[in-house]
């Protein structure tokens, strides 16, 4: 929103489910249950494009979620301590900040080496523990819509993007900065970000029943758009 203003915001999200997310989920089931596979997208490639991109999407991926998922113990441990311990974290002893990490990451991979049964019970539990909060903050918030700002644009009211850090990394590209008055490059990334990353569902092609892929594949475009 402080990228694009209300009404750009709404029809982002309101448009990129059917552009974007919808073909993914499509795409995912089709390819899913034509070559059930643990590797997903890696056996897609494969069959396409042959074994050496198939490996070197398989690297890239791998690399990627490295990558991603040694930020997520760090942002845990900042969550927690900025919500519960405002200024314990640059407190803490680097040794001990080091062993809290690495034992949550061991915790996370034992999940993992349960196998996919476990997997699914925790992501249970967390989708209830991370989404209660949104829920009761929109029940909450519903009586205290106001319908006149759905209309706001980056010219006609709303807050202008002003980030340091945006404008100091972003001076140079093809890609446009703004338009109308929205920040383009937030606010696409955003909408990626949202409604990206269905073809993970792939992975489990090969440990579930057609049946349960499908409604699986499906509610979690719903669940998501």
């Amino acid at each position: 929103i402080k990228a694009a203003g209300n009404l750009y915001a709404i029809i982002g999200f309101a448009v990129m489910p059917i552009l974007w997310a919808l073909p993914e989920v499509v795409m995912t089931t089709d390819l899913g249950l034509r070559y059930p596979c643990a590797s997903g997208g890696v056996r897609w490639c494969e069959e396409a494009f042959g074994p050496k991109a198939g490996l070197l999407v398989g690297y890239l991926g791998w690399i990627s979620g490295v990558a991603n998922n040694a930020t997520l113990p760090v942002l845990f441990l900042r969550y927690v301590t900025n919500q519960f311990y405002p200024h314990l974290y640059d407190d803490i002893n680097a040794l001990l900040r080091y062993g809290i990490l690495v034992g949550i990451t061991l915790l996370l991979s034992i999940i993992n080496y349960r196998g996919v049964e476990m997997v699914g019970k925790v992501l249970l539990f967390v989708l209830v523990i991370s989404m209660t909060p949104f829920i009761i903050m929109v029940i909450m918030g519903i009586p205290q819509v106001n319908t006149d700002r759905w209309l706001q644009t980056p010219n006609g009211g709303t807050e202008t993007f002003n980030d340091d850090h945006f404008d100091d990394l972003n001076q140079t590209g093809w890609f446009p900065q703004y338009a109308a008055g929205i920040a383009l490059r937030p606010f696409i990334n955003n909408l990626y970000w949202c409604y990206n990353g269905f073809d993970q569902g792939g992975h489990y092609s090969s440990t579930v029943t057609k049946e349960v892929f499908k409604k699986g594949m499906v509610g979690s475009f719903f669940m998501v758009c």
